[in-house]
Formats: structure tokens, C-alpha cells, sequence
């Protein structure tokens, strides 16, 4: 059921993205990617952004960081799902690994506390 709900959130982010009227692609000098919306330069509102070796976040951007609601997908397969504050897994959320296993609960900094 989460990965439908992964899925879905997924097509519909970028359903968002391609109907705005501000979405931009940016492609950096490292090969990373953004594609969303941006207010004074900077990530703002909804984009994905994918790291030079394929991980990729889909969600809301704050002052060009992830803030929001996201998912954070590894190249091994790893997701995260849930909250985020100044590019960190921040908040309520789900850490779903390749084996299967899941880590459910409060965040803080990118660490799990309860």
C-alpha cells in the first residue's frame, strides 16, 4: 500500500511541476539535476532533483533545500518517506530498506529518536 502511495505521490508531483508556468530544468556542473520550481534562484515550491549518481528527491524546496514533504530514493533502493527540514529527513517519516525492513517514527537531523 505505501508504494502505491509512493507511486502516486511520485506521478503526481511531477504532473504539478510540468503545470507550472515557473518550472525550470537546471543541470549543474557535476551532472545533478533539478527539475521544478524555483523563486529568486533558488529551489522553491515542488521539483525533483537527482544527485550525479541517480538518487533522487521528489518534494517540496524551501530557499533551495528540501523542506517538506518528500521522498528520498537511494540508488540501493532505500527510501525515505515523510518529513524533511533543510535537506534533512526531519519529522515524521518512514525509512524503507531494500531487504524490506522499516524504521516508522520521528526524525530528527537525518537521525531516528523515537
Amino acid at each position: 500500500m505505501k508504494n502505491l502511495f509512493l507511486i502516486i505521490f511520485v506521478l503526481f508531483l511531477i504532473q504539478l511541476i510540468n503545470a507550472q508556468n515557473e518550472a525550470k530544468t537546471y543541470i549543474a556542473s557535476d551532472s545533478s539535476k533539478y527539475e521544478g520550481e524555483f523563486k529568486d534562484n533558488k529551489r522553491n515550491g515542488l521539483g525533483i532533483y537527482t544527485y550525479s549518481d541517480g538518487t533522487q528527491y521528489f518534494g517540496e524546496f524551501k530557499n533551495g533545500k528540501f523542506n517538506g514533504k518528500g521522498i528520498l530514493i537511494f540508488i540501493d533502493g532505500t527510501k525515505n518517506v515523510g518529513e524533511f527540514k533543510d535537506d534533512q529527513f526531519d519529522g515524521h517519516g518512514t525509512i524503507t530498506y531494500p531487504d524490506g525492513s522499516k524504521i516508522d517514527g520521528e526524525f530528527k537531523d537525518g537521525e531516528f529518536i523515537k
